[in-house]
Order: C-alpha cells, then structure tokens, then sequence
C-alpha cells in the first residue's frame, strides 16, 4: 500500500496545509511587531535625549547668565569673602541644581565658596580653569565627580577682569539626578 494512499495520511496532510499559512502569518506577525517595537523604543530613547540635551541647554545657558551676573555684584568684584559665601550659599539654596559655586583668583586660588572653607584648594591645575583662563570667555568644562559636593558633575567658570585682575567665577552643575 502506498503511503499517501492512507487516508490517515491524507488527512494529517490536509491539516497540515491549512496550518502551514497560518503558522507563517503568526510568525511574521511577531516578527514584524518586535522590529515595530523596537523602532518605538529606539524613537522614545532619542526623544528622551533630545530633551535631556535641551534641558542642559537651558541650564547652562542660565548657568552662564548666572555668573555673569555675579561678576557684576560689588560685594563678588571686591573679593568680600563673608558676603561672598553669603552670595553664593542663597544662590545654592535657591537652585540644588549646582553642586557648589565658588570664586577663584588668577592664581586657580578659591577664595569664596557655598560649602565653606574646606573646598578653596587650588584649581589651576583643573581642566576647567586653564580652559576659562586660555580661551577667556564662558566655559564648560568635563564631566567629573566633584571631590568635595562627591556629585557627578560639570564644572562651568567665567573669567572676569578688574584692573587687570582675573577672576573666575565658577561651579559645578549636579549632573546626577537632572
């Protein structure tokens, strides 16, 4: 007897082939919706960036204003260390966003900032520093993990000049939670 001459055969057969087209829709179906839905994630990821780098656009453009207003306060141009952490420690209760802020003098000197005494180190060494001090405008410097707020951070300084004096105005933006 022949094998497709079976009727059991026929039938499993014809089961089959009613099957088969089915199994396939399902199949692509899934594969088409893992390919869609990547494509949503990945659309979401880079929207999610697009406003991420917006948001840190604004903040370091309010960054900048920030410290150029500073520079023109008189109690921050005549170095008046007390007035000048009182300045600063407001500004940083106003806005968390900053890890710290702080003045320094031409020499990388911090001679004033919000979280006191223990952070004026020398900063001449610190790539912020010698950029704002190079280039002599605004700048933004690296990410790095501030030593003293232990926030990840990024350091913006401006440079100010009074009688031919250099100062810098600067700080870190918390970059952790933001």
């Amino acid at each position: 007897m022949p094998f497709f001459a079976s009727f059991r055969v026929r039938l499993i057969l014809l089961v089959l082939l009613a099957v088969l087209p089915a199994l396939g829709l399902i199949i692509y179906t899934a594969v088409e919706q893992r390919r869609q839905g990547m494509d949503a994630a990945q659309e979401n990821a880079l929207r999610a960036v697009r406003m991420a780098v917006n948001n840190y656009d604004h903040l370091i453009d309010g960054t900048r204003q920030l410290l150029v207003t500073l520079a023109q306060i008189q109690e921050v141009q005549s170095q008046n260390i007390e007035a000048c952490r009182s300045i600063f420690t407001n500004i940083l209760t106003l806005h968390p966003v900053y890890a710290n802020i702080g003045a320094i003098r031409r020499d990388g000197q911090v001679f004033a900032s919000a979280l006191g005494p223990a952070t004026w180190t020398n900063v001449a060494d610190r790539s912020f520093f010698r950029k704002a001090t190079n280039r002599l405008d605004f700048v933004v410097g690296e990410f790095e993990v501030d030593p003293f707020a232990h926030l990840a951070s990024v350091h913006t300084s401006h440079p100010v000049f009074d009688k031919r004096l250099l100062r810098m105005y600067g700080h870190p933006l918390d970059v952790t939670e933001h």
